[in-house]
């Protein structure tokens, strides 16, 4: 995860060998061993790629590819509801982050996986995440 943060700090994008063996490996492995989660975990990614379609810009492939495990792993700790809520901390710390620096684009891939540890840390530790 931190190299994914650092690179797409570092150059505003998340290359392909970075995204997709993760993206593969957590349906491969979420099919074998919690098959009921793969459907719901998918939902970030579904969002996003209907979102990019719609907005032609805005949320990049390596964002889409990253939703994937990220999506998975949030549900899979964190029921639906988890997985729905790292997307929305995601979004909303992008958002802020945008407003705060007066900018107008930035690497989202650093809000998403906070997003995702912010969700799997609270559904681990048993708060509010069901």
């Amino acid at each position: 995860m931190c190299l994914l943060v650092w690179f797409d700090v570092r150059h505003s994008r998340l290359p392909d060998g970075l995204t997709l063996p993760p993206a593969v490996s957590t349906i491969l492995v979420t099919c074998w061993f919690a098959p009921g989660y793969v459907v719901p975990g998918l939902a970030w990614f579904l969002i996003y790629l209907l979102l990019a379609g719609a907005t032609g810009g805005g949320i990049g492939g390596g964002d889409i590819k990253l939703a994937v495990p990220l999506g998975i792993l949030a549900t899979v700790t964190g029921g639906i509801t988890g997985g729905l809520l790292a997307a929305m901390v995601s979004g909303v710390l992008t958002s802020v982050v945008l407003l705060v620096r007066r900018r107008t684009s930035i690497p989202h891939g650093p809000a998403m996986i906070t997003g995702t540890l912010i969700v799997v840390i609270a559904a681990v530790s048993g708060g509010a995440v069901p």
